[in-house]
């Protein structure tokens, strides 16, 4: 919606300096209505991207949006 995407541009104007645009993999915008459990389904997503290639990326930024105003944001590493 326009509200996350406002909130996507204004994050993306603060990480730009530490990030290229090649660095960022969004993939998946919505997870429909996974309710309490999206923060679980995001981690699950990143995590599972950490194992798809050697290649797949070190680190994820989960950032979570609820249509009532609740926002959460949460980092991962890969293990080692």
């Amino acid at each position: 919606d326009a509200a996350g995407a406002d909130e996507w541009g204004r994050a993306w104007v603060r990480l730009q300096p530490r990030l290229t645009f090649q660095d960022v993999a969004v993939p998946a915008a919505a997870f429909g209505a996974t309710g309490a459990a999206s923060g679980f389904v995001s981690a699950a997503v990143a995590l599972h991207a950490f194992d798809r290639a050697p290649a797949a990326p070190a680190s994820a930024v989960v950032w979570d949006a609820s249509d009532d105003g609740l926002r959460g944001a949460f980092a991962l590493t890969r293990p080692a």
